[in-house]
């Protein structure tokens, strides 16, 4: 969230009017200058009112006035990735690049685009020649940090923040990531060390408290653990993620109403987390609420019609209330499911329920 409000905030510089016009002005008529700068103050107003579509549509039409402007490219490209097409955006950041192709924002821009497609290696190197071009712009190591750890080079990645580190000693974020980073390498000792520090930066982070959490868990501190999840539900109630995991070490506690409650904000924060929408029809199944279960169930379903388990377990709701007919199909479902997916112990599992109708 705060690369995002980092690159929010430097794109909008791009959209001021006089960085918007052309630095020929000369080189074209008079009505079309004039009518250039009417679009692009009326671009600005709707972008300052959030109006993003109708933005897109005037700076389009600017476009055609005044074509080899690499500035105008860029308010295309931030405007498509405000309404999530990434796709777009990264061709808007591309043309303009092309045409100022020594702008470090333009590359961490299309860095950030890519990157959101999933397409991790373009992205780095985007970020890399933003890096190169503005040695030491933060926002675009973030970047690079988040997309390397993603491809799996977890050295390029710890690189990475460090050398953030070695910027700004006092960002958070990267010592954060650092110790999540040593963590899932099993180097728990030097997580929680790194992750303590990024505590004294950040006391009232929620995330850093849950990762203190998991990598006290790791150790086998459940005190200590303990304390730091509900830290981190203290500080952040409504975090999807935090209520997540509360959820699930709930639920290892054979807390069943603990571990409800907190699938259940975990699902009104984020109604698409499907692995808490999983904790909450888990937890309601072992509980006896078969018809809340089977709500939930049909919910994942319908988040995610190719994910063979929630029809699984919708199939085992519905037995358990009788409803055999629909059970049936939901478990055929599942079925063709796990065998498209070459899953044979789920397709085992789905047999043996079925079985149980003959």
């Amino acid at each position: 969230m705060a690369q995002k409000s980092l690159w929010i905030g430097a794109i909008l510089l791009l959209f001021s009017v006089g960085t918007l016009l052309p630095q020929r002005a000369t080189a074209q008529t008079p009505p079309a200058s004039d009518q250039l700068t009417e679009l692009l103050q009326q671009g600005r107003q709707l972008v300052t009112k959030g109006e993003y579509g109708q933005a897109l549509t005037i700076y389009q039409q600017a476009i055609n006035l005044d074509s080899g402007n690499a500035r105008l490219f860029s308010a295309i490209g931030f405007l498509q990735a405000q309404q999530g097409d990434f796709a777009e955006a990264a061709l808007a950041y591309q043309k303009a690049i092309a045409l100022e192709n020594n702008n470090a924002d333009f590359y961490y821009a299309l860095g950030f685009s890519l990157a959101n497609l999933g397409d991790n290696p373009a992205a780095a190197t985007a970020y890399r020649q933003a890096i190169q071009l503005n040695p030491r712009k933060i926002e675009a190591y973030q970047g690079l940090g988040v997309v390397l750890s993603r491809h799996g080079d977890v050295k390029g990645a710890l690189d990475t923040y460090r050398q953030i580190v070695a910027f700004q000693p006092r960002n958070w974020s990267a010592q954060e990531a650092i110790g999540v980073i040593l963590l899932r390498q099993g180097q728990t000792a030097q997580a929680i060390a790194t992750l303590k520090r990024a505590e004294l930066l950040a006391p009232r982070s929620g995330s850093v408290q849950l990762n203190l959490a998991l990598a006290w868990f790791s150790q086998g501190n459940v005190a200590d653990g303990t304390a730091a999840l509900e830290r981190a539900i203290a500080l952040e109630p409504r975090n999807p993620k935090i209520n997540l995991k509360m959820g699930d070490w709930r639920l290892s506690q054979n807390d069943l109403q603990g571990a409800l409650v907190a699938y259940r904000r975990a699902v009104n924060a984020q109604p698409n987390l499907l692995d808490a929408q999983f904790g909450l029809g888990d937890v309601l199944m072992a509980t006896g609420d078969y018809t809340q279960a089977i709500i939930t169930y049909r919910e994942i379903t319908r988040l995610a019609p190719q994910n063979a388990q929630g029809f699984y377990k919708l199939g085992l709701a519905l037995q358990k209330r009788d409803r055999n007919l629909e059970a049936t199909a939901a478990l055929q479902t599942a079925l063709q499911l796990y065998q498209s997916q070459n899953n044979q112990e789920g397709i085992n599992q789905v047999k043996a329920a079925l079985a149980k109708f003959r």
